[in-house]
């Protein structure tokens, strides 16, 4: 018995480290609503919930909407659309190679906020 408990003692930190080390998946998938789009230095900012979300484009980025290809500058007009990317993270900076544009816009909370009648306390 105390044999069985001195190995489990022995072999924990060996599997935690283990799956702890696990590598990052080579393709990452992210998406939210489009908010900016630096035509220039080819970098796109993402608004997912509460958190901005930077992306740089490849140089070979596909960027698409539906069966159509985009360039850049086209994807700097689509801003308040949701878009799904595909990226690979490296060395902390996340590398869009695939971008596309869902043609969906969020909810416009804003007007449905105006047209309630203000409540004070």
């Amino acid at each position: 018995m105390n044999r069985r408990i001195f190995f489990l003692l022995l072999a924990a930190p060996l599997v935690t480290s283990t799956v702890l080390a696990q590598p990052l998946p080579k393709v990452l998938f992210g998406g939210g609503v489009l908010v900016g789009v630096d035509a220039t230095s080819s970098v796109a900012r993402l608004q997912q919930g509460e958190s901005e979300q930077v992306y740089s484009l490849a140089k070979d980025a596909e960027i698409v909407q539906g069966k159509d290809r985009l360039d850049v500058a086209d994807l700097a007009k689509a801003t308040g659309t949701y878009v799904t990317v595909r990226y690979k993270d490296t060395n902390g900076t996340r590398v869009a190679d695939r971008v596309k544009l869902t043609g969906r816009r969020p909810a416009a909370t804003s007007s449905v906020a105006a047209a309630l009648p203000a409540v004070t306390p």
